[in-house]
């Protein structure tokens, strides 16, 4: 090592030294399980960049040094979380997890409160989680989150095992593992919130009125319930939002619009959600979608969109047939281009799950794909000339996803797709807890 080498080396040591010296430290908190195992709240950061604490020396020492000088002296910084739609201001929370004799890293997820109760979660696909091994059952997770309680001084941390964690297992499953409280790195009690006039709130898009009718927090699961009726939901955690409306051309209501999917919701604060759900349904003249994902803090208005497509009355131009897809043989995968009108659609089967009762199923997606359409099956036959038996069970833009009841013999089928343009339509609103 030459002597500039080794004098950048001692003074970039010296400044991260000074830093650390003269930074107030605290204590990490721990919390013991009944059955030994424990997680500790390590650090909670917010902002753009989120390096890995209980890193060496050098890593630290990287993490504030140009690339280029780490490129010079082979330094490597810490590994970082990632958050895909919020990465200049996000939170993370970084928890130590031990527990002797585990299988593999944990999985956590996270509800965060404020003293008012208001919930929301870790991203989920929506960042780059961190795990860092740190010896025989210990390690150092790190969770970005693009929602939280940014006004609250203070924000409680539930720590609960993701569906199919590894070190906790299914004693835990469910259950909150440990809650913390801690200061909140982001507090925003300066940025004014958006202001939001009580419900229905009417947007026009086009020649149709979309009506916001209510849009309530704290249910439980519609799944169960053939009426679709409200009811609240006992556990935070099983928490699910509802966002209702009417839609109407001249004054007449339309009943073949559907809720499909929640796509943005925003708050004054920069905090940022998806519905991540297509549970909606038409009854009695309205259309919902009710949403899983805790959303933002309650107490602020919201700037929801809402993807609105048609179950029926297609248009000529955007009905199209697709014949002669073959059916690979013995539910095994495949994939095959066709055309679909001026458009380009892949049919990719799935192969068969060993021991899934699931029928044949297929993914469609037409390309160039485009934000605003949907692609929705309307029905199919088989080689034979029989009316198949279709299932729809997912989408997006310009994708759908299909199950299939075939028959043995079944070679080939003949698929009637709708390309169709969605009503992409934002509502400024502010949420309210269900009180039956």
């Amino acid at each position: 090592m030459n002597w500039r080498r080794a004098s950048v080396l001692v003074l970039a040591g010296g400044v991260v030294c000074a830093v650390f010296f003269f930074l107030p430290r605290r204590d990490p908190v721990r919390h013991v399980l009944p059955d030994g195992s424990a997680i500790t709240l390590v650090a909670v950061k917010a902002g753009a960049q989120h390096f890995a604490p209980m890193a060496s020396f050098k890593q630290q020492l990287a993490a504030h040094l140009p690339a280029s000088w780490n490129q010079r002296l082979k330094l490597s910084p810490p590994p970082s979380t990632y958050n895909y739609y919020s990465p200049s201001n996000y939170l993370s929370v970084w928890l130590l997890a031990e527990k002797p004799n585990s299988t593999g890293p944990p999985r956590f997820d996270l509800l965060l409160r404020d003293d008012d109760g208001s919930f929301t979660c870790n991203a989920e696909h929506h960042g780059r989680v961190v795990t860092v091994p740190l010896g025989p059952g210990r390690w150092l997770v790190g969770l970005p989150v693009a929602a939280w309680p940014r006004r609250a001084e203070f924000i409680n941390i539930q720590v609960y095992p993701e569906w199919g964690d590894p070190m906790f297992g299914p004693a835990h499953r469910g259950k909150r593992l440990a809650e913390f409280r801690a200061k909140n790195p982001g507090s925003d009690q300066r940025t004014p919130a958006w202001e939001a006039q009580p419900w229905p709130i009417t947007v026009r898009d086009g020649d149709l009125d979309f009506t916001l009718t209510s849009l309530w927090l704290g249910l439980g699961s519609f799944n169960g319930y053939k009426d679709h009726r409200l009811w609240m939901a006992k556990e935070p955690k099983e928490r699910s939002t509802r966002a209702t409306f009417r839609v109407t051309r001249g004054g007449e209501v339309l009943t073949n619009w559907l809720a499909y999917h929640v796509r943005t919701i925003l708050d004054a604060t920069g905090n940022w959600s998806d519905g991540n759900s297509f549970s909606s349904a038409i009854q009695n003249g309205e259309t919902f979608n009710q949403f899983g994902r805790p959303p933002l803090p309650a107490r602020e208005a919201w700037r929801l969109t809402m993807e609105f497509s048609r179950v029926s009355g297609f248009e000529t131009g955007e009905v199209y047939v697709v014949r002669g897809v073959s059916v690979p043989p013995n539910g095994s995968a495949g994939t095959e281009t066709n055309a679909l009108g001026p458009h380009r659609i892949e049919v990719r089967w799935e192969p068969n799950r060993s021991g899934s009762s699931d029928p044949p199923g297929f993914w469609a997606t037409v390309y160039p794909t485009k934000s605003d359409h949907k692609l929705t099956l309307i029905s199919a036959k088989d080689n034979r000339g029989r009316i198949v038996p279709c299932k729809n069970h997912g989408g997006g833009a310009s994708v759908t996803a299909e199950y299939l009841t075939l028959e043995p013999d079944a070679t080939s089928v003949d698929l009637v797709f709708a390309f169709h343009r969605s009503r992409l339509v934002t509502f400024q609103v502010k949420p309210e807890f269900y009180r039956p």
